[in-house]
């Protein structure tokens, strides 16, 4: 073969691999690599599954279930009993990520973007589509956690933060005011 790329073929020979798209509109002659035989195959080395790298498809699998949030219950059927399980406004067995991507489907937002995963002020936020969304739902942030996030190259849009991340209602207010101060383009939503 004359070792262009044009040149090699799919292992059938039926398909030519060409550099472009001319190459591959024009009609060309198969090309067809003859199989080695039985004797020099076995002096060349095998693939084994440690030699090949792992496969990245690229996509997600998301799985359709209830959603995070716990079911309210009209004030005529709360019992002391159920007080406990209602200490949470999720359902204890959702991961920060699914409360991250409820948060992307809360706001209609495409599930096909790249996110990531930072660490700010010791806390774990994910950062969606370079800055378009914020979240974070670790306990007890503070202070420093609001202006690390102002500080960002790219600040967010919208941050979203669960209710738990607070120690308190006031720390909750001074947080907020906080935001408003230093990221005042910013949307806060707390869940």
């Amino acid at each position: 073969m004359g070792g262009g790329s044009s040149e090699t073929a799919i292992l059938s020979g039926l398909l030519p691999i060409t550099d472009s798209l001319a190459d591959a509109v024009a009609p060309q002659e198969s090309v067809i690599t003859p199989l080695p035989d039985a004797s020099a195959s076995a002096s060349a080395p095998a693939f084994t599954a440690s030699s090949v790298p792992p496969l990245d498809l690229g996509f997600r699998v998301f799985k359709i279930d209830s959603s995070n949030k716990n079911p309210s219950y009209p004030v005529s059927e709360y019992k002391q009993n159920l007080l406990a399980q209602l200490d949470s406004a999720f359902k204890p067995d959702r991961s920060d990520l699914d409360l991250f991507f409820g948060c992307l489907l809360d706001y209609r937002l495409p599930l096909d973007r790249t996110f990531a995963t930072v660490n700010l002020a010791g806390h774990t936020a994910y950062v969606y589509d370079h800055g378009e969304l914020l979240a974070c739902f670790a306990d007890d942030i503070n202070v420093s956690f609001v202006e690390v996030v102002a500080t960002l190259p790219e600040p967010p849009l919208r941050v979203v933060l669960n209710e738990r991340c607070f120690a308190s209602s006031e720390q909750q207010i001074n947080l907020s005011e906080r935001f408003k101060t230093l990221l005042p383009q910013v949307e806060l939503k707390v869940l």
